[in-house]
């Protein structure tokens, strides 16, 4: 057994594979992130999360006797200490009441109907139990626990697939050293606590990472023509990313891949001619976007039919295509072109800065990944003969260029017209600044500025440690950003 092996094994365990160090890194990363929420000072100015749980009135730790809401309170036991109860601010009430009692009011439609439907499934299921119940005003407090247990589950499996897709994207050895770090990166993501809370984004990044996995899958050179359980696979890329569209609208941008490979193949005819396997392929694009698009649509529908159809028509019910999404951001949440670029905001946009820069300049290098002499030199490594390495660069870079495209659109999107800071979380979802960042991470590259060389990689993992763990204190403790 060699020097470095020995090094690895503690007190006569097995040695430590690449998932168990990422399970480990995940558990004190988590433990971490929970006990800042746990020990933050309280409520703060607001109580919304009191009245949530019923205790608003005369802020009694137990439900009054008999309400039926004991059992619940035994789930959920809740004191200045009670660290479930840190979790559910600001979007998390909205997302834990409409997952009890369904959607009721108009604006809590800009809420992932796909989130709150798994949410209501599952504490049902566990209602009928027995174990316990959230009703007789204990509040939703199966909701909660259940939301919270989601998107801690969501954001482990994220990042294992996430490990997984990386090994697929980048071959040879340092594939996988570049597997790892994403998959920390990911544990690390600035989004921090937002996924630990009843938030969309843990079950957001699972769904699209195992989407653009099976996506990945489905296109990979394997040295034989195109079968049909490749266009299969497609088809169920698109399925999964119509689910994570369903938990937060910004799916629908993975569509791009299914337009740009469309295209592709439009392209190629005159070259190609129509042949059963081009014919199949196309089909099977068609298909994956159209599954895509129902995730925005099947909501939609929905409350379409909720709402419409009678002389009470709301006024999207009149529109051309009727969307009560894109009315409640319009009508409620001031959600528009330019809209947010107020003086008042300029510090929210101080604090999206550097996730904007880095989503940016991470798709900047996806995109110009032909020129990238560091993408050449990691990828294809380890493959059994030249033409194989050739080939996976090629392929590497195709894929980097069309995964940057939906990453790029969303920064521009948050930047002219979404409310700009929550794209410090909403990043978490996208893999191309993960991958540029542990190129920078595996390669300790430096950057020359004003004449000074800085380590840009470790500039953005303290950054990201820092702001998360700030961000974890105040968001426990109703504060902003949010």
């Amino acid at each position: 057994m060699t020097q470095q092996r020995q090094r690895r094994r503690w007190n006569g365990l097995p040695e430590w594979g690449p998932l168990q160090t990422i399970l480990l890194f995940f558990v004190i990363w988590k433990t971490l992130i929970l006990l800042i929420a746990t020990l933050s000072p309280g409520p703060g100015y607001d109580t919304s999360t009191l009245l949530l749980l019923g205790r608003g009135d005369d802020d009694r730790p137990n439900p009054p006797p008999g309400t039926g809401g004991e059992r619940a309170q035994e789930w959920l036991p809740c004191s200045s200490f009670c660290w479930p109860e840190k979790l559910v601010r600001w979007d998390a009430i909205y997302f834990a009441k409409i997952a009890e009692r369904g959607y009721l009011f108009e604006q809590e439609w800009a809420f992932g109907w796909g989130l709150t439907r798994l949410i209501t499934l599952l504490s049902r299921g566990i209602a009928r139990t027995g174990i316990a119940t959230s009703k007789g005003g204990a509040g939703p407090l199966i909701e909660i626990n259940v939301g919270i247990a989601i998107s801690h589950v969501a954001h482990l499996f994220s990042v294992v697939v996430l490990y997984h897709l990386t090994k697929l994207m980048f071959a040879g050895e340092k594939g996988k050293k570049l597997a790892l770090i994403a998959s920390i990166l990911h544990t690390i993501t600035p989004a921090g606590i937002f996924l630990s809370a009843p938030y969309a984004e843990s079950l957001f990044a699972l769904l699209n990472f195992a989407g653009h996995f099976i996506y990945t899958a489905s296109l990979t050179p394997n040295g034989r023509g195109r079968s049909w359980e490749n266009d299969l696979c497609l088809v169920l890329s698109g399925a999964v990313f119509g689910l994570a569209t369903t938990v937060r609208s910004n799916g629908l941008l993975n569509g791009i891949l299914y337009l740009y490979d469309l295209t592709g193949e439009i392209r190629s005819l005159p070259r190609d001619g129509v042949g059963v396997a081009n014919a199949r392929k196309a089909a099977a694009l068609g298909v994956a976007g159209i599954l895509v698009g129902l995730g925005t649509a099947t909501p939609q529908w929905i409350a379409y039919l909720a709402y419409c159809g009678d002389e009470n028509d709301r006024p999207w019910c009149k529109q051309a295509v009727p969307s009560i999404y894109a009315w409640v951001q319009d009508h409620y949440w001031n959600v528009g072109f330019m809209r947010y670029w107020t003086f008042s905001n300029l510090p929210l946009f101080l604090l999206a800065g550097p996730a904007l820069l880095i989503m940016g300049l991470s798709a900047a290098w996806a995109l110009y990944g032909p020129k990238n002499r560091l993408l050449t030199r990691v990828t294809g490594q380890g493959t059994p003969s030249a033409t194989d390495a050739i080939r996976d660069v090629n392929f590497t870079r195709d894929q980097l260029q069309k995964f940057a495209i939906p990453q790029l659109v969303l920064a521009v999107l948050a930047l002219t017209t979404y409310h700009v800071q929550i794209i410090t979380r909403i990043s978490s979802g996208y893999m191309v600044w993960y991958w540029w960042l542990a190129f920078l991470v595996s390669e300790e590259q430096h950057v020359e500025i004003f004449r000074r060389k800085w380590n840009l990689s470790r500039i953005v993992t303290r950054w990201m440690m820092v702001y998360a763990v700030v961000q974890g204190g105040l968001f426990a403790s109703f504060l902003p950003p949010a």
